[in-house]
């Protein structure tokens, strides 16, 4: 059985970026600042990014994969960039999966396609080896981003020299 305590999301300082590009390959990256550009240069509406982030989300909670929300210096502030949105709450999706709550995710993030990529419906669940991962690439005190105010019980600080 695992232990709760290493179950906990991650908050991984990079400055050397190299964690990004690894996870590029590796996880689901969620990569804020570049998300946010297109959406400045209008490469994509608000509606067609809140929903590629969602169903990113949604894939990584439910095959167990490795999710990172990367957001380089913190630049973004992603309270404001997810205003409106019914799936972000930071207090739910980085709940360790001791805390994590079924019934918001199925409900909330879940709900608009609730099919996986073969068109079954009603089969996607949370999998309790979901990793998530906020990452930054400048160590910013953990209590200084308002975007995971509430959060720090779940987060375990990793720092990469």
């Amino acid at each position: 059985m695992e232990d709760d305590e290493d179950r906990r999301c991650i908050y991984l300082v990079d400055p050397s970026g190299n964690s990004t590009t690894f996870f590029s390959y590796k996880a689901t990256l969620i990569d804020v600042p570049t998300l946010h550009l297109e959406l400045h240069l209008k490469q994509k509406s608000k509606e067609e990014l809140m929903e590629k982030i969602r169903k990113m989300l949604v894939h990584g909670i439910s095959n167990g994969s490795v999710v990172v929300i990367h957001n380089a210096n913190n630049q973004v502030d992603l309270a404001e960039f997810f205003e409106g949105q019914a799936y972000w709450n930071p207090g739910k999706i980085f709940a360790s999966p001791a805390h994590f709550d079924e019934k918001w995710y199925r409900s909330t993030m879940v709900k608009p396609t609730d099919e996986d990529n073969f068109g079954n419906k009603g089969t996607l669940f949370a999998n309790s080896k979901t990793q998530l991962i906020y990452s930054v690439s400048k160590d910013i005190p953990f209590d200084e981003i308002p975007a995971l105010k509430g959060t720090k019980k779940e987060f375990r600080c990793i720092k990469i020299k």
